[in-house]
């Protein structure tokens, strides 16, 4: 099995990586401005109407992109023969434009391969994910490409055949040329160059300071994916300075683009849903990062945040998607190599190694989200005051009945006791007579012993026992009588009645303590003669 080469032209960077059977041979990285002139004709691919190159020439964008893909191949310098090339192409590429560019490539001689194929951005990006971090099973996955002159979201199905399920959606104002942009007007900002920029005329002929400047900006953003801090020369027209920039400078201008790009991808998902069979939705297992736009750390911090799903990309996304085409090219090789090679006759007890295109299976499970319950109806006033009662009564039995256990009231079920000796009981016995009577006895003495008539009260002395001694009855407590202070005790408590005079007969009262009787105020309607008649 021989080499074969991954081939990706962006409009800022162009990447192709060598892979062989056993391991990555070469990869190189190139400005596509250095390769054409330019890198503006990727959206005019399939475009009948030809555009302009670096020299002015007028040329299909099919034939400049095929000029990009040579030159690339020619900066290899490779000795091998190349048995298998993969060109990636961005997702919004119809197949006319995939047809062109393929034609347009088989027309020139420069090119050492002899197979060609070409593979979608997001559909690369996913095989080199998977080959670090292992296969998806059925599922969805987010392809995120934030490359430099647009943002592109893909929803593609995973398992043996991935594919794109639904149309990929672009967003230009989410780019790494609006970053570049941002971070170019915050560093004149800080250092006070954009005051003397607000003339035009003075604007144009510090132009190519600006250009460079861009560039430096750029530089310092890539490098704020991994350091802290960067410095940046500053020197437009007659000012020279330099101005330090921080990781959090970058991430306070980008937050917002981020931030809009989520949108993007619930409307994507969206459409994701409304694609599949029976109108079913699959959940999103994962979101595949690629460009070189998401090697910066906010990225993936924002987007696993705010939709709760595990963001992967490749440990150097600027190249992953050509390194994502050498390995699917590498895969066609061996599938065409085991469909010439005859089979042989099975060794018994050898057990065939394992093939290198097998990776281990890898599960993703969305992060769990809190579930929307509906409230529970609220209790009509009625039933509130229904339930506090009962809760209230059930409070004061449950109350009621620990009182009576703890106080005694609720007697024992065991043996009772036995009383000392010489202690007076009392028992009720059911005669047919007096029925609940009451009979006192002495503990200890003999229930034989002696016989007692119930309707006198008087007993006789068995023969050989002793007389009972005699117990006094005890008297009954007394009502004390309340004692009243001052005048408005009651009168039997102030006089009180001699034996001798009945109850209906007038207290004596003296005088001052009598009252006095309230004279009724008589009108002149009651005495008619007392009407005093005016005269004539």
């Amino acid at each position: 099995m021989g080499i074969t080469i991954g081939v990706k032209v962006g409009s800022a960077n162009s990447v192709a990586v060598v892979a062989s059977e056993h391991s990555w041979e070469n990869s190189l990285s190139v400005g596509t401005a250095g390769l054409v002139g330019s890198g503006d004709f990727l959206d005019r691919v399939g475009d009948p109407v030809p555009v302009l190159d670096d020299r002015g020439q007028s040329r299909p964008a099919a034939q400049i992109h095929a000029e990009a893909v040579a030159a690339l191949l020619t900066r290899l310098e490779l000795t091998d023969t190349v048995d298998h090339l993969t060109v990636v192409h961005p997702d919004t590429w119809t197949s006319q434009a995939v047809d062109e560019a393929h034609a347009a490539l088989r027309a020139r001689d420069d090119v050492p391969t002899g197979e060609i194929s070409w593979i979608a951005e997001s559909r690369a990006t996913l095989a080199a994910v998977e080959h670090s971090e292992g296969a998806f099973g059925q599922g969805l996955v987010i392809g995120y490409d934030l490359g430099a002159s647009a943002l592109t979201v893909t929803v593609l199905a995973t398992g043996d055949e991935p594919r794109v399920v639904s149309r990929p959606l672009r967003l230009d104002s989410v780019s790494g040329n609006e970053f570049d942009r941002l971070l170019l007007a915050h560093t004149l900002r800080v250092t006070g160059v954009d005051a003397e920029l607000a003339d035009p005329g003075r604007a144009s002929s510090v132009l190519d300071d600006l250009t460079r400047l861009r560039t430096d900006c750029r530089g310092a953003k890539e490098a704020l994916s991994v350091d802290t801090d960067a410095v940046v020369d500053v020197r437009v027209g007659e000012v020279s300075t330099v101005a330090r920039l921080v990781r959090d400078d970058v991430e306070d201008l980008v937050r917002g683009p981020i931030t809009e790009s989520v949108a993007l991808i619930r409307e994507a998902i969206a459409s994701a849903g409304a694609d599949q069979p029976g109108g079913h939705p699959v959940p999103v297992t994962a979101i595949i990062l690629g460009g070189g736009g998401a090697s910066i750390p906010l990225v993936t911090e924002m987007l696993s945040a705010t939709l709760r799903v595990p963001v992967l990309l490749d440990p150097q996304p600027g190249s992953a998607s050509a390194a994502g085409a050498a390995l699917l090219g590498m895969a066609a090789l061996g599938a065409r190599d085991s469909a010439a090679t005859e089979p042989t006759a099975e060794i018994p007890g050898l057990v065939p190694a394992p093939s290198p295109g097998e990776r281990p299976l890898r599960e993703i499970e969305p992060a769990p989200s809190t579930p929307v319950t509906t409230p529970a109806p609220r209790l009509s006033r009625r039933r509130r005051g229904i339930l506090i009662t009962a809760g209230a009564a059930a409070l004061v039995l449950v109350s009621a009945t620990g009182l009576s256990v703890g106080t005694g009231l609720v007697g024992s079920t065991g043996e009772a006791t036995p009383p000392p000796a010489g202690a007076v009981t009392t028992t009720v016995a059911a005669t047919p007579g007096t029925p609940g009577r009451a009979a006192t006895t002495v503990a200890g003495a003999d229930a034989g012993g002696r016989t007692a008539d119930a309707a006198t009260g008087t007993g006789t002395r068995g023969p050989g026992t002793a007389p009972l001694p005699r117990v006094a009855r005890p008297s009954p407590p007394r009502r004390p009588v309340p004692r009243h202070r001052g005048p408005h005790r009651p009168a039997a408590a102030r006089h009180p009645r001699p034996a001798g005079r009945p109850r209906h007969r007038r207290l004596h009262r003296p005088h001052h303590l009598r009252p006095r009787p309230r004279r009724r105020r008589r009108t002149p309607e009651a005495h008619p003669s007392r009407i005093r008649t005016p005269p004539r």
